[in-house]
């Protein structure tokens, strides 16, 4: 009952409101930041599967077209985790892990 509440007040206060959309397009920005940098460390790994679809979609996450085999293999070998279907959370990647991600989806390729 109180989430409406609170979307109400932000929404109807302009600095609030100004805030709130500031935030919203960080968040955007930095997302769609993370799918280009994925895209151009996979390249850069030569890795020979076209990642580039990443770069063109939107939103916090992406399938990766890894079999179940390879997203076990990821999660038994190299402690990553993500649903049988290959979908990852690209918001859970930061400049401390994308490489060693990136490396880890390279082997099981």
């Amino acid at each position: 009952a109180h989430g409406p509440g609170v979307v109400d007040i932000i929404l109807h206060d302009e600095e609030l409101r100004a805030r709130w959309v500031g935030e919203v397009g960080g968040m955007r920005d930095r997302i769609n930041g993370l799918r280009q940098v994925l895209a151009e460390k996979f390249r850069d790994a030569g890795v020979e599967r076209d990642f580039s679809f990443m770069e063109r979609q939107s939103g916090m996450f992406s399938f990766m077209g890894l079999s179940v085999d390879q997203v076990h293999r990821l999660r038994d070998e190299y402690s990553i985790y993500m649903v049988d279907s290959g979908r990852i959370n690209v918001a859970s990647l930061n400049a401390g892990n994308i490489d060693y991600f990136v490396e880890s989806v390279a082997a099981v390729l």
